[in-house]
């Protein structure tokens, strides 16, 4: 008896750590870290498993595999929360992100290549391991609850821990996990809420009166070039180290330009979004609405009149470039564009420059072919482009002879090695 005692305690302090061990994991702003207080999470096993030897009850295999799920997803989603918001500096937000998730999967495949096929691959293996052992472990945490003293002792810990949690004092308990799955939980309700109309809190800015549709007199017919460059923002501006190499380049194009006639104007815009979702921000100067996820949800399926639809009211052909946009998409009709150019419409079949691929000097180049004819009239362009996009590697050369990119014939085996040394 005292052999299967030990036995029994063995599994149940095993099984345990197990659970203890997901939660430890940290991910904050010096990079890995560990959180050595117990998670709530292992506090709710053991107040569910004791109650469920307390009543003599047995949990079934699926039910046993369904809390061995949650406990894993809890864990990854806590480590997930941490992560996104130290590196991209915003809060997860499952609701509108998972969406996402096989995007960012083919972004990575297309950075890292087979080497990162074969990690998601082990990943994949490892996620059905760690879901079997905890199911294991769940089983041997319910066995040793068989035995009145451990069963006793699991519910007073656990009770215990929840009731210190309680007080308005600093918890010896983790509870990044639980924080984590509240603020998902209510995301999603308030999410639910407003796209089903409980919700008004966006009416006010997206019914409000817009101004009729006009000739522009002022723009004279002239072309309107609207282009996003993503990638650094004005920190490029602001952060002195970034300046001293950018001023020689920034300078020169002032020249540049001044040089053939061109007056330069600048100013700044504060982005609705940064870390990801480059479209709110692309919709919100289309719009005039600043956007977030919400806002751009039930704007998609409204009825204002968007900037493309006011220049196609003055007499402008328009027209939409966006090489990061692989698969059909139907949210575009709703900007009123008369053309869309995405991946598949301009052609590209040279080298690849990672998931986002087409190089920014053959979109402008294929857009100018298209569309800058001798004869063509007052053009309205929204081009979106790419190179300078994370994951900021490779980057694709420049080449002072335009007729040559996308195909570069005239880049030196040299330089490729250089380029796709990162």
């Amino acid at each position: 008896m005292r052999r299967r005692a030990r036995t029994g305690l063995l599994g149940f302090l095993l099984g345990g750590a197990l659970i203890w061990a997901l939660f430890l994991p940290l991910y904050g702003e010096r990079g890995f870290t560990v959180d050595l207080r117990p998670p709530v999470a292992l506090l709710v096993v053991f107040l569910l498993l004791g109650f469920v030897a307390l009543m003599r009850w047995t949990l079934r295999p699926w039910l046993r595999g369904l809390l061995a799920v949650a406990i894993v997803s809890l864990a990854l989603l806590q480590f997930v929360s941490a992560a996104v918001e130290q590196t991209l500096d915003r809060s997860l937000d499952l609701y509108f992100d998972f969406r996402h998730v096989p995007n960012l999967l083919a972004l990575y495949l297309g950075a890292a290549g087979a080497r990162g096929m074969l990690m998601l691959i082990g990943a994949g293996l490892g996620a059905v391991l760690l879901l079997w052992l905890m199911a294991r472990a769940l089983a041997t945490i319910e066995r040793a609850m068989a035995r009145p003293e451990i069963m006793l002792a699991s519910l007073g810990a656990a009770l215990i821990g929840l009731v210190l949690i309680a007080l308005p004092l600093t918890p010896p308990i983790d509870t990044a996990a639980a924080r984590a799955a509240g603020e998902q939980t209510i995301a999603a309700w308030q999410a639910f809420m407003v796209l089903h109309g409980f919700d008004r809190r966006y009416a006010a800015a997206l019914d409000a009166p817009q101004p009729p549709t006009a000739q522009l007199p002022g723009l004279k017919g002239k072309d309107v070039y609207l282009i996003f460059i993503e990638s650094y923002g004005t920190v490029t501006l602001d952060d002195p180290g970034y300046r001293r190499v950018l001023d020689p380049a920034l300078a020169d194009f002032a020249s540049t330009v001044q040089d053939a006639g061109y007056t330069l104007l600048s100013s700044r815009l504060v982005s609705p979004v940064f870390g990801g979702g480059s479209w709110l921000a692309h919709g919100t100067l289309g719009s005039g609405i600043k956007l977030d996820q919400l806002a751009n949800e039930l704007l998609l399926n409204g009825r204002r009149l968007t900037l493309p639809r006011y220049l196609a009211a003055a007499g402008y052909r328009t027209v939409e470039v966006m090489p990061g946009i692989k698969k059909p998409d139907p949210e575009a009709a709703f900007w009123g564009f008369d053309k869309h150019y995405f991946d598949a419409d301009l052609g590209y079949a040279g080298p690849e420059f990672g998931w986002f691929d087409v190089p920014d000097q053959f979109t402008l180049r294929q857009f100018s072919s298209h569309e800058l004819t001798p004869d063509h009239g007052p053009l309205f362009a929204q081009i979106v482009l790419v190179s300078s996009h994370t994951p900021f590697a490779p980057v694709p050369p420049y080449l002072g002879d335009w007729s040559d990119a996308g195909d570069y014939k005239t880049v030196p085996d040299n330089d490729w090695t250089r380029i796709y040394a990162q």
